[in-house]
């Protein structure tokens, strides 16, 4: 299949497309600035996205089997500009819809985030949960989903909707924005700082899922053939665990494999601000999809990454 993935250059995007990229695909890199196509993508190549401009869009998507939709901005980003927020997670993913089924793609994927349902997560959630965040990031996002369900035809382009928790790994790119993100930053402080802290509660509990396990759900959903009577919402995520669950395992990576001995710092007094959360898929379950959950392999290797390029020459 010829696939367009948009922030290509971005953590969830980069990872995605190598992964396609290697199954077989041929993947086109979609980023607003030009780049140089990266030596592991073997068949496709980086293409120049202006997001203002429908013709170029429409252009861009011709041609393509599929078209994941990764770009936008983050929480912080939408919440220090609200009104980007709207331009770029909503307003843009809606040209890029519509320029899309003018291209007559058959799939369309938009990445969004679990946390349009609530600022803080408890309980069961499934895609039949209301959706009432009011955080811009939230709500910007739930505007590109309108965007991209009123798009979906049965019988010309496919929609789904991804609801993904908190991912993790190595980016195919050290520059790629993923350094803020919990687990990333982890690694990153164990690497340059030789400890680990943590500013939230410690028993703030948070629903992962390994980046691997991500691009299987979406090669999965690429394949998957049948159509549906409206647009494909799913919840993507994983194991709930602690922040000190994840720290403390990340510390047991270091000094299994490395003989190094890392300190957890808690910043905040410990409240229970979450004691359960159970975040599901009813769409996956039905499905009979499930992840690998293989946290400790996705850790060692973000781990050894950081160590490669964030690395200190701290004593043991």
């Amino acid at each position: 299949m010829k696939i367009l993935i948009t922030g290509a250059f971005g953590l969830l995007g980069g990872r995605l497309a190598a992964h396609l990229s290697q199954v077989g695909h041929e993947v086109y890199l979609g980023s607003r600035d030009i780049r140089a196509k990266p030596s592991w993508l073997t068949c496709g190549d980086v293409v120049q996205i202006n997001w203002i401009d429908r013709v170029s869009l429409e252009n861009v998507c011709q041609g393509m089997d599929v078209v994941i939709h990764c770009a936008g901005l983050n929480a912080s980003e939408c919440l220090s500009d609200p009104k980007k927020a709207i331009e770029i997670n909503g307003m843009a993913t809606r040209r890029l819809a519509l320029a899309a089924q003018k291209a007559s793609v058959a799939k369309f994927f938009y990445m969004s985030t679990a946390h349009v349902y609530s600022s803080d997560l408890q309980g069961l959630i499934t895609e039949d949960n209301e959706t009432t965040n009011t955080h811009p990031y939230a709500t910007s996002n739930i505007l590109g989903e309108q965007a991209v369900m009123k798009r979906h035809s049965t019988t010309g382009m496919q929609t789904f909707i991804l609801r993904l928790s908190n991912s993790f790994g190595v980016p195919m790119n050290v520059d790629a924005n993923c350094w803020m993100l919990v687990l990333n930053d982890f690694c990153r402080q164990a690497a340059t700082d030789r400890q680990l802290v943590i500013r939230s509660p410690s028993e703030t509990l948070r629903n992962f899922i390994t980046l691997t396990d991500v691009c299987l759900a979406i090669h999965y959903l690429v394949s998957l053939r049948g159509t549906s009577m409206r647009s494909t919402i799913c919840n993507l995520g994983d194991k709930t665990r602690s922040l000190l669950d994840m720290a403390s395992t990340i510390s047991e990576i270091y000094e299994s494999e490395k003989g190094i001995s890392l300190p957890i710092l808690l910043l905040s007094k410990d409240s229970i601000p979450n004691t359960h959360l159970d975040f599901q898929s009813i769409f996956f379950q039905r499905h009979n999809w499930q992840p690998k959950s293989n946290f400790k392999e996705e850790l060692s290797e973000l781990v050894s990454y950081c160590e490669t390029h964030f690395g200190t020459s701290f004593e043991k």
